[in-house]
């Protein structure tokens, strides 16, 4: 039997964790980096029971939902909490700096989130029922931070192309060759990878998520292993050091340049910095940092907060979180401790670390298919793109 002091011991210590995990004395840069609220599907399946605009209150594909600014509202609301009393109640541009991918959910995203960090106070209400007020979102560099690497980084996507034909790849599909015959006979579509399965799987875990019953075949995989495989899929746009590095490297180089900065000189930049993006760049980064080990499914409005810290001997640390729904887990950046030295974060993320001119030549860098497999899934990316950009001029037009 636990004693009452044995009690009374466990309580007092997980106060002092909590006092400890929330002090923000040492505290001197914080970046964010989240994925948009809830949305609607990108692309329905054909035999899909809520394609219809009716489901989603006359949305179109891909559009963040109320249910998603909601996510991203409490979201913002968290980020005070946690950082209340060291990020002031009032915006300040010199302070705070918000990117975004150039989707409209993740500009929608970022908007909502901000609202829930900084209502307006004082002054700053300028409408008599509205605590809401204005907050400048900035269009990031796309070599930076974008929705998925752009095809003109052609090392990129042979890396990719050679990583899907490998042996341990293939023998997924080989695994689950049942599975993708059960799902296109249900879904109308023919899955026969795990870009298909993604598209499927997507659809459900937005529909699942506000309440809508899901079709009964689709409770036999849904959300496992559905989620298992969505979670490998997002895993094969970051598995190798190359696609890493070529894939989210530059956000990594410009994170740790902007912390070097802030050592040398606190009021060089803004001392909280936030992106608003997508699985992709979440799933990317975890990986990068060792921390997509199983690969897992990112939720909506899941969050990465880098953190600057300085010791009382004044060298600097690094923390890292990942927060999705309402746990918030300390990462520990390829294996190191949780208070990772920066010299330390930088030497071990060495390998992935690349500014945006080296990045421009490696990706022109010659490099050769490991099999005509290999070949035929660049083809097969080529032809996406084309296909999705001729799509984009005509609505364009």
């Amino acid at each position: 039997m636990v004693s009452f002091f044995q009690i009374l011991f466990i309580i007092c210590l997980t106060r002092t964790v909590i006092t400890t995990f929330h002090s923000n004395e040492n505290l001197v840069a914080v970046v964010q980096l989240f994925r948009h609220g809830h949305r609607t599907p990108v692309t329905f399946y054909t035999n899909d029971p809520y394609s219809d605009k009716i489901y989603w209150g006359g949305l179109g594909e891909g559009q963040l939902t109320g249910e998603g600014k909601r996510q991203q509202y409490r979201l913002g609301q968290f980020t005070r909490e946690r950082y209340g009393g060291w990020l002031p109640q009032k915006y300040d541009k010199s302070i705070f700096y918000a990117r975004t991918t150039d989707v409209e959910r993740t500009h929608m995203s970022a908007l909502s989130n901000l609202y829930g960090l900084y209502p307006a106070t004082t002054d700053d209400i300028w409408h008599p029922f509205s605590d809401w007020h204005p907050i400048p979102v900035h269009t990031a560099d796309p070599k930076v931070f974008n929705t998925f690497p752009s095809f003109s980084c052609k090392s990129y996507y042979i890396e990719r192309s050679n990583y899907l034909a490998r042996n341990e790849s293939l023998a997924i599909n080989e695994k689950y060759t049942k599975l993708y015959r059960y799902i296109s006979q249900n879904s109308g579509e023919n899955v026969t990878s795990l870009r298909e399965v993604h598209n499927v799987y997507d659809c459900l875990a937005a529909e699942h998520s506000i309440g809508l019953p899901l079709p009964k075949w689709a409770k036999h995989i849904y959300p496992q292993p559905l989620s298992d495989l969505d979670a490998l899929y997002f895993d094969s746009f970051s598995h190798t050091v190359k696609l890493q590095r070529l894939g989210t490297g530059t956000l990594l180089f410009e994170i740790l340049k902007y912390f070097d900065d802030m050592t040398r000189d606190p009021t060089s930049s803004q001392k909280f910095q936030m992106f608003s993006g997508h699985d992709y760049n979440i799933a990317g980064v975890l990986n990068s940092l060792g921390a997509f080990n199983p690969p897992r499914s990112v939720p909506f409005a899941s969050s990465i907060y880098f953190e600057l810290r300085k010791n009382r001997n004044n060298t600097y640390y690094v923390n890292a979180w990942f927060k999705e729904q309402s746990k918030l887990k300390g990462i520990r950046i390829k294996g190191c401790e949780i208070d990772c030295p920066l010299d330390e974060v930088k030497h071990r993320l060495s390998k992935i670390l690349i500014d945006v001119k080296t990045l421009d030549l490696e990706c022109q860098e010659n490099s050769q298919f490991i099999s005509t497999v290999a070949k035929e899934f660049y083809d097969a990316f080529n032809e996406e793109f084309n296909s999705k950009s001729k799509s984009d001029k005509q609505k364009k037009i």
